[in-house]
């Protein structure tokens, strides 16, 4: 098997018979999970369990470490170490609002339950999620405030949207007696939305009567459930998951949207205001010295705390699992999977799947076990440092050529010279002939010979160690085929691959 097979192969689109007698690498797929997941933890859970060292993985985190630190972002590990304060029970020594529920929250569900509040909107599936994260770990607390919060927040718009800006924000209960519940809550379409979904659920098979019937009778049970809710206001606060599911019950779904995205908004500040707290204890646990700063500015606590942890944290081993950490949480990427093959011949390939439907094809002759996996992680490391594909590729290639360029220019010189050293002693003896018989000297004609002789045996070498190397200049080199939605767009032909000084000059 060549390079050039598995090329023809994949610009074919025949990947599955092209894999089906090659052995399947996973650990590739588990680590790009873990970033994902941007669990550290679990990367070295599959380091440790594969034999797999990562320290080109590791470098390229802590480079991208500094470009999330250099700003005045404070660290995302600080605002987790709020969160997870507020769920333990430290959070009423530290002053912090007390979520504390059941504490088997492992670091992976933090890590989940921190990105699905403090990340971009979760919309409809990360609620569920995060639903299915509160009722598993038991978290009532944390669904209470959110709830609460966004109570607040939704009554004071209707407030204001139906008398006016208040002197002071008002609480739930003073906006309910000023307003009635029926005005917030806007009982007339709450209703008529309720009846409609009912309605429109039904098959029309009945006469006009019978239609009045039924949406007189989804009325009836319009209000029902209205007075219902109603009742739960009037012991406010209540049970805000009785709340929730009386309000999906109505068809409120709008309503609870915005009173979670509300509530979910008012965390997240909360959690940021806080940092400077959390980012006492990433010091303690990091051994960094914590720098003179007041939560009370909160721009410059940031900017001095980023700077200081960043400084300290490239002097220690500890400091650099802090930058690696710090990587994984502010990482985006569009890198969705990986897939690894590793074929009788040698020869691996690693298939790199992106959110935009494209699956990246890079294959090499990996011979050793030390290879297979230099070459997968390279791989990994690359579209990881890289924001744009092709120049993930580039690098990776060109890393390969630089590596290995010495040994393949001197082979392409050996291989110009031996071509070339026939040419060249038929030209030197003849041309040492026609001297000895026109001028004569027999010395001479020989020096001249060997001159003619090793003047082309020069050339033919320089022009082999001038030659341009490709990936098919040796079956070491990684190739690439780009398919995107299982068309090919690029091949290793429109690859650019000239080392940048060469092409400076």
């Amino acid at each position: 098997m060549k390079k050039r097979y598995i090329r023809d192969q994949i610009k074919l689109g025949f990947v599955e018979k092209l894999t089906a007698e090659a052995e399947r690498l996973d650990w590739g797929r588990r680590l790009v999970e873990e970033i994902r997941r941007r669990n550290y933890e679990g990367l070295s859970k599959v380091s440790l369990e594969y034999g797999i060292g990562l320290a080109a993985l590791y470098q390229v985190l802590e480079t991208k470490a500094q470009e999330f630190l250099k700003g005045d972002q404070m660290p995302k590990s600080c605002e987790i170490g709020v969160l997870e304060l507020m769920l333990s029970a430290r959070a009423d020594e530290l002053h912090l609002v007390s979520l504390s529920g059941y504490s088997g929250l492992g670091e992976s569900e933090l890590l989940e339950l921190y990105f699905l509040i403090c990340g971009l909107q979760p919309g409809e599936s990360g609620i569920k999620r995060l639903d299915e994260l509160i009722d598993a770990h038991e978290l009532g607390r944390l669904r209470d405030y959110i709830w609460d919060q966004g109570l607040h927040k939704f009554f004071n718009a209707r407030y204001r949207s139906l008398k006016g800006i208040p002197e002071n924000e008002l609480s739930v209960k003073q906006i309910a007696e000023a307003l009635s519940l029926t005005a917030v809550l806007d009982e007339a379409m709450a209703v008529k939305r309720y009846v409609e979904k009912e309605m429109g659920g039904r098959t029309k098979a009945g006469d006009m009567k019978e239609e009045l019937y039924h949406e007189q009778t989804f009325k009836n049970s319009a209000f029902e459930k209205l007075r219902n809710i109603y009742g739960m206001f009037d012991n406010y606060p209540c049970s805000f998951s009785q709340l929730r599911e009386a309000m999906l019950d109505l068809h409120m779904d709008q309503e609870v949207e915005r009173i979670e995205a509300d509530g979910l908004s008012v965390l997240k500040d909360y959690i940021r205001s806080k940092a400077v707290i959390g980012a006492r204890e990433i010091a303690a646990k990091y051994e960094f010295i914590f720098p003179a700063v007041s939560g009370d500015d909160q721009d410059s606590a940031r900017r001095a705390i980023s700077g200081s942890f960043f400084d300290q944290a490239l002097k220690s081993k500890k400091g650099r699992v802090f930058l690696r950490r710090e990587a994984l949480y502010n990482l985006r990427s569009a890198i969705r999977g990986a897939e690894c093959w590793r074929f009788p011949s040698g020869h691996l390939l690693c298939v790199i799947s992106t959110e935009d439907q494209g699956k990246h094809f890079l294959f090499s002759y990996c011979p050793s076990r030390q290879e297979q996996d230099a070459f997968i992680l390279k791989c990994l490391a690359c579209f990881y440092r890289h924001e744009s594909y092709q120049a993930a590729v580039i690098s990776l290639v060109r890393d390969y050529i630089a590596a290995m360029s010495g040994n393949i220019r001197l082979a392409n010189a050996i291989k110009k010279i031996m071509i070339a050293l026939p040419l060249a002693l038929g030209l030197g003896l003849m041309i040492g002939l026609l001297y000895s018989v026109v001028i004569g000297g027999a010395f001479e004609s020989m020096v001249i010979g060997s001159g003619i002789v090793l003047i082309g045996v020069v050339i033919a070498g320089k022009n082999g160690y001038d030659e341009e190397i490709t990936p098919a200049s040796h079956e070491r080199i990684p190739d690439y085929v780009n398919r995107q939605q299982g068309r090919v767009v690029m091949g290793s032909l429109q690859l650019d691959t000239t080392p940048e000084k060469k092409k400076k000059k």
